[in-house]
């Protein structure tokens, strides 16, 4: 259960408007969720942007080719338009894959060892033979 006075939070968050976007609360916690990554991937391997200091601009500004690993701590903005209604969640997925379908043959290299009986034979086929796969699933 939410705190006391955290339930008509979510409530009204759930009801933004585009217009009311500037006004969402702080992540909880992701301050101190930061500095602590800082701490075990170390100060000279991390750098952090806090506050405004957190904006795309800067983002997009910032060399992220000495780092491996960006950590982001934002909200999730769903359009309405793009939300899936709890009646439409499950859905059925089915594929079907062929590789080399019509089992053409690709030869390999002649053999070319000296005084052996299959100089000059093709003993060997370079592609994989004919390969079906049918996949399907189900989330819910």
């Amino acid at each position: 259960m939410p705190p006391q006075g955290q339930a008509s939070q979510t409530a009204v968050l759930r009801q933004a408007s585009i217009e009311s976007f500037s006004e969402l609360p702080r992540l909880p916690d992701s301050r101190s969720e930061a500095m602590a990554i800082e701490r075990i991937a170390g100060v000279s391997n991390t750098h952090l942007f806090f506050d405004f200091d957190a904006s795309p601009q800067r983002v997009e500004a910032s060399d992220w080719r000495p780092y491996a690993v960006a950590h982001f701590a934002a909200h999730a903005i769903v359009e309405p338009a793009n939300h899936v209604a709890p009646e439409q969640r499950s859905s059925t997925d089915r594929r079907v894959e062929a590789f080399n379908l019509f089992n053409w043959e690709q030869f390999g290299v002649p053999n070319g060892q000296l005084g052996t009986s299959t100089l000059g034979w093709i003993t060997a086929q370079a592609n994989s033979p004919r390969i079906l796969q049918i996949a399907g699933r189900f989330s819910f």
